[in-house]
């Protein structure tokens, strides 16, 4: 077994990582970062330790893991370069937590190519559901919590997950039984979103989105003028069906608002939404009068 030690900035010995682990966990104190882990291995993945170093993204090149989750207390820009720097070299599964919840904080994680996050204290139950949304609506999945994401035929090694969407397959978990390929096509405006291949074009130029932002784009062109609030878009970002009930903080909410914020971004909408996206009546979204 491959050992590799890394210290964290008091000096203190953090972890080993060997060649068969599937997931990392980079920086967090000893006992928030063995919680990480043990919640890991309750879901079927071999974690790794590792400290909250420039160098982390060696054990990411090295491990390809399928999942990494990134404990950064207040991600400055030495941690959100490293989500690049991971995100350029790997197609696993990023979770950044962070003792920030104010929706800039959010929006700069998954601007910098996070798939989720999470405030700390993390609470393992959330941390487990979150896991499992973004590994079902993986195109990798097969049903085993071990089996390491494929890369899209022609994709480039090293090459980001984002680069395809195929790569994350975020359309996954939407019913498209009895759909043709037209149908499977949801259109408002000049976008246009595929659910069969998770293509989203605008003008007809591709655009590339999170698994969230999809999910949540999907779930607005699904629902046209009816307004859907924060809870059941929340409930959407997690992989949760809005038709049960789910706790949803308002930490999760502030997410939604973040989430939607790089949405209309990516889209080219106007700041209020009035092209694509707007705030409908009470607190919540529906998509914009044609």
């Amino acid at each position: 077994m491959q050992r590799r030690e890394l210290l964290d900035d008091a000096g203190s010995w953090l972890a080993v990582n060997g060649s068969e682990s599937n997931a990392v966990i980079i920086g967090g104190a000893l006992e928030l970062a063995q919680l990480l882990a043990d919640t890991c291995r309750e879901l079927g993945f071999h974690p790794a330790l590792v400290a909250l170093q420039p160098d982390s993204i060696t054990v990411i090149r090295e491990q390809a893991p399928r999942l990494t989750l990134l404990v950064a207390d207040e991600p400055g820009p030495a941690a959100l370069q490293l989500v690049r720097s991971i995100r350029a070299a790997s197609a696993t599964h990023l979770i950044m937590l962070s003792v920030l919840s104010e929706p800039a904080d959010v929006l700069h994680g998954f601007d910098a190519g996070a798939d989720d996050f999470l405030t700390l204290p993390v609470r393992p139950l959330e941390l487990r559901a979150r896991i499992g949304a973004l590994t079902r609506r993986s195109a990798g999945h097969a049903g085993s919590a071990g089996q390491a994401p494929t890369r899209p035929s022609g994709a480039a090694e090293g090459a980001p997950a984002a680069a395809s969407a195929a790569a994350r397959n975020p359309s996954a978990g939407l019913d498209m039984t009895g759909q043709d390929d037209e149908e499977r096509w949801l259109r408002h405006g000049s976008i246009a979103l595929n659910q069969r291949s998770g293509m989203v074009l605008v003008d007809q130029r591709e655009i590339r989105l999170s698994p969230a932002e999809f999910n949540v784009l999907a779930t607005l062109l699904q629902s046209k003028r009816r307004v859907r609030n924060l809870s059941d878009l929340a409930l959407v970002m997690r992989g949760k069906p809005t038709g049960e009930w789910y706790e949803v903080d308002e930490s999760e909410k502030a997410r939604v608002d973040a989430c939607i914020f790089e949405l209309r971004r990516k889209l080219g909408d106007t700041p209020d939404g009035s092209r694509y996206i707007e705030r409908g009546p009470g607190a919540g979204y529906r998509l914009s009068a044609q």
